[in-house]
């Protein structure tokens, strides 16, 4: 038999080689010592990922169980028994056989799934390594015991304690060389440690430990590999999980024989003429149903064959209670096919340049009928009148008395619509499926375009509070306000595995111009929804990138959505889960008492809570993933908690242009609770037109604010300011704690700027809080050397005088002539680290983040009243920041990036500059003119001018920006 997942990582991840134990195969038993050691090495990793890969095949083993029933229901060898049907045992047989398929593979995948992540910790915990140590001497000035295990530099080997003797394991298998420059020993030149992380041309122990750290990030970022890998497993468990579920679904179906229907509609081959009560007799319409009187369809199922087209409702209604629209007979074919639309007519010339066509309807319309006007498919732009269709350019549509029975319609063309080959429609029809009643339900149908805006399929309460309605599994292309209305109730409703694609208009009821309103692509609506229930699971709405009358604004869509006749009364709950939104500028305007939105995906859409209808709601947020810009907007003044957990979000724009990934408390005195635990941020890029100081990832005026175990990428170089801004009124969980910051993290609380330590010692966070570790420096300088000029020792004098020595381990400025001294080269953004022993009265020498000559460089210095970012093009000084907020002083920790940054709404590059004292963000994110004579320059190192100092500094480090993301 071939090896099970377990059996493969048991073999080349066990801690022996040639362990012999249990036959020769399991697991070596932890701490035997019976056989040669033998370290894993990047073969055994590979080979365990390859393994780990297979586990795709049990999702493809369902879907093929699928397949395979499907197949059955299709046989052409199987005889029908009756008109549309076909033999119930027989398929009841082969049904339970491919069910059971499925199954079997739902169940390995899952323990696939549980091996994976055993396999996984394994692999991330094999390659411990307790100490790092210099040599033998070292070594064995030890007291331990045995197991442990120690990293020598001076040969690169790992080697175990056996409890009497160091056993030499070999070259350490997970060891990467770096590029990496040093400053070299007295005497010296420059030289890049490219022979391993740990050479000991890395004459400092600053040196050392920049070297060690990179070493060690090592394991945390295969881990998040590691993650991401288990992630994507769940993922596809998940998704063979639904497609079982349609499975036994459609097995279901087979057992019984066929669909099972009161009413038939075929729309090729039904005829209206029909008693529409078999598939062979079946209507071709909905007209008959339509013409029969109020509650005969309570109860009934009206099936609609898939693969045909069938005239929409318009006007008419069902008023039935506890109906069904469905689709039949199986998923092979189509969805019944249900356009709104119709051919327009020809055109006549209006104007220069505009051209128009009269449009009537079947019936006077009314005052909801807003529809869309399509060219090849695609939603023409509208504006309000004929005179504003000027400069809008060609494509673009007035509807004049377009709530009545006959519509005049004017666009901008550079010749007759008419012969220019492309097809034009407009939604004559109000709804493709229309209920009213208690209990309603339809699966499994497609519309396109309705004209009324209050939906393509509607599943509406009778006036009443009574709910209870299903829509499932359907499609709807650009309907109108809201693509799909539910009524909502004391039972409960829901939108189950559909897709809502586009939709809305931009002139709504009244004919007024609504560019920036919002259009639900689903609405939940009742007279009093107080006691309803109302759920959104497995479904897909996609904005299509849909514009409105400005060109290249977003037109506002939303998506699931509750309303009521009396704004501000929540329901009682609403459940978002599992969906997928794409494109979308509001996902959802708390409707809900208590709502939940879970294991959702988000695609490059803006907000995903907005406030205003409803005050004192409770929402829950967890275990989400995907692009949302803001989190919450509650700038309405409503009182909201938000209970976040492990959500994982993408933020390339945060805050889209607002102040805050989480906005809260500006349009009054609401309150924000805001809890946020175990979830990860990425905060790739903020709009550079927001003013610094509003850049900020959560901004609370009220509240309360629990902060446990979140961490927030990348790990430097924030591109907001603030962490967490918050307001005198806001108040501090004694919980917080355990969250990870990027380094520089900065924090506002009542006005005051803090550091990470400001925080833990005002009792805001935890000690257990932390930064991010500081990335690998490139170059490190402690000075711990003997006296001597920098061009002495190691460093190139770019220009001027070697005028920087080594003076008692420290750098030391002797005179105050101009010189530029390069030490590395590093493409790309750079960051430069060090701690203040001296500062100089009016200015001078300091860090150079960019060297040519005398005449061009860019510096960070400091005076006795400011730290400075200081530029000289071609020879003329220019003090770009000059930050007075903290006095320069000895002992002072300085960071500051210089780094090339794209704003994320204008596409534009610049060079951006951050600069911190002590943690605390003086400068951020702010733009630098970089001399035109340094544009591609990559020389780092110091410029000296100004007056003689010593000491200047105690230490320096230099690196690259690569910035760090969570998987």
């Amino acid at each position: 038999m071939p090896e099970t997942f377990e059996e493969i990582i048991n073999r080349i991840l066990r801690d022996h080689e040639g362990y012999d134990g249990n036959g020769g195969t399991g697991a070596l038993p932890v701490g035997d010592r019976s056989t040669a050691q033998r370290p894993i090495n990047k073969r055994d990793l590979r080979e365990a990922l390859k393994s780990f890969a297979d586990v795709d095949g049990n999702a493809a083993d369902a879907i093929l169980a699928r397949d395979v029933a499907i197949e059955v229901s299709q046989n052409p060898e199987d005889a029908p028994v009756s008109i549309g049907g076909f033999s119930a045992l027989h398929h009841s047989a082969k049904a339970s056989a491919a069910q059971r398929g499925a199954e079997i593979a739902e169940t390995g995948a899952g323990a696939k799934l549980a091996e994976t992540i055993i396999a996984r910790d394994t692999t991330i915990s094999a390659s411990r390594i307790d100490q790092f140590v210099a040599d033998s001497t070292e070594r064995d000035a030890l007291t331990v015991a045995s197991g442990y295990r120690v990293y020598m530099r001076s040969d690169r080997h790992l080697w175990e304690y056996d409890g009497a003797t160091w056993n030499d394991e070999g070259l350490d298998p997970t060891e990467e060389k770096a590029d990496k420059a040093s400053v070299p020993k007295s005497g010296s030149s420059p030289v890049s440690a490219s022979g391993g992380v740990m050479s000991d041309r890395y004459v400092t122990p600053q040196g050392v430990a920049a070297a060690v750290a990179n070493q060690s990030a090592l394991p945390a970022r295969n881990n998040l590999l590691a993650n991401a890998s288990v992630a994507a497993l769940l993922s596809a468990v998940t998704l063979m999980a639904s497609e079982v579920a349609a499975l036994k679904s459609e097995v279901a179906d087979l057992r019984g024989g066929g669909t099972a229907a009161d009413y038939y509609i075929d729309g090729t081959s039904g005829d209206d003429g029909n008693d529409g009560l078999t598939n062979a007799t079946a209507y071709a319409s909905f007209a008959p149903l339509i013409a029969l009187s109020a509650g005969s369809l309570d109860g009934k199922v009206v099936a609609v064959r898939r693969g045909t087209s069938v005239a929409p409702m318009d006007a008419s209604v069902f008023v039935a209670d506890g109906c069904t629209v469905k689709s039949y007979p199986s998923h092979i074919l189509s969805k019944p096919y249900i356009d709104c639309t119709a051919a327009i007519g020809a055109w006549t010339l209006h104007a220069s340049g505009v051209y128009k066509v009269t449009l009537t309807r079947d019936h006077s319309g009314g005052a909801k009928y807003f529809g869309n006007y399509f060219r090849n498919a695609v939603p023409m732009r509208k504006v309000q009148s004929v005179a504003a269709l000027s400069g809008k350019g060609n494509f673009v549509v007035f509807a004049e008395n377009e709530t009545t029975g006959t519509v005049t319609l004017y666009m901008n063309a550079p010749s007759d619509p008419g012969a220019d080959g492309a097809a034009y429609r407009w939604a004559k029809y109000g709804h493709a499926v229309r209920l009213s009643g208690a209990g309603n339900n339809a699966f499994g149908l497609e519309g396109f375009a309705c004209g009324q805006q209050d939906g393509m399929f509607v599943l509406a309460n009778a006036g009443d509070n009574a709910g209870g309605h299903t829509l499932a599994d359907c499609t709807m292309w650009w309907g109108g306000r809201h693509s799909a209305l539910i009524g909502s109730g004391a039972l409960a409703s829901a939108s189950l595995r559909n897709k809502y694609y586009g939709g809305a208009n931009e002139i709504e009821t009244g004919g007024v111009l609504n560019a920036s309103g919002t259009a639900n692509s689903l609405v939940f609506n009742t007279p009093d929804h107080s006691g309803a229930n109302c759920v959104s699971q497995g479904n897909v709405y996609d904005g299509m990138g849909r514009q409105n009358y400005i060109a290249g604004t977003p037109r506002n869509f939303t998506g699931p959505y509750g309303h009521d006749g009396v704004d501000g009364r929540a329901m009682a709950s609403f459940t978002i889960a599992a969906d997928r939104y794409v494109g979308m500028t509001q996902i959802h305007n708390t409707s809900g008492a208590v709502g939940t939105i879970e294991d959702c995906v988000f695609e490059n859409c803006a907000t995903l809570l907005a406030m205003g209808q409803v005050d004192g709601s409770t929402y829950t947020i967890s275990r989400n993933t995907g692009q949302i810009n803001v989190l919450v907007s509650n700038l309405s003044g409503t009182d909201v908690s938000i209970v976040s957990r492990s959500n994982k979000w993408d933020i390339l724009d945060c805050g889209a242009g607002s102040a805050g990934f989480v906005r809260s408390g500006e349009g009054g005195a609401g309150v924000t609770n805001f809890d946020t635990e175990s979830d990860t941020y990425n905060v790739r890029g903020v709009r550079l037109a927001v003013t610094s100081n509003n850049r900020v990832l959560f901004n609370i005026k009220e509240g309360h604010i629990r902060a446990v175990g979140a961490t927030v990428y990348p790990d430097i170089a924030l591109p907001i300011k603030y962490l967490i801004k918050a307001a005198a009124a806001v108040t501090w969980d004694s919980d917080n704690g355990g969250n990870t910051w990027p380094v520089g993290a900065t924090f506002s609380d009542a006005g005051t700027d803090l550091s990470l330590a400001g925080m833990i010692s005002a009792g805001n966070d935890g000690v257990t809080s932390a930064m991010h570790v500081m990335p690998p420096a490139r170059v490190v300088d402690d000075f711990d050397r003997p006296d001597e000029t920098l061009a002495s020792g190691g460093y190139t004098l770019l220009d001027g005088a070697d005028a920087m020595s080594v003076s008692s381990g420290a750098l030391a400025v002797t005179s105050g002539d101009t010189g530029v001294y390069s030490v590395a080269k590093i493409a790309g953004g750079v960051w430069a680290a060090k701690t203040t022993d001296g500062v100089v009265s009016g200015g001078g020498p300091g860090i150079a983040l960019r060297g040519l000559d005398e005449n061009n460089w860019i510096m960070l210095r400091e005076t006795s009243t400011a730290y400075q970012i200081m530029t000289r093009n071609a020879g003329s000084f220019s003090v770009a920041f000059s930050v007075t907020s903290v006095t320069p002083a000895a002992g002072q920790a300085v960071f500051a990036v210089l780094m090339p940054y794209t704003d994320p709404n204008t596409g534009t590059e610049t060079t951006r500059v951050w600069l911190y004292v002590d943690g605390v963000a003086l400068v951020s994110n702010e733009a630098l003119t970089v001399p035109a004579a340094l544009v591609g320059v990559e020389d780092i190192g110091f410029v000296t001018r100004g007056s003689a100092i010593d000491p200047l500094m105690s230490d320096v480090s230099w690196g690259a920006v690569d910035q760090v993301f969570a998987a």
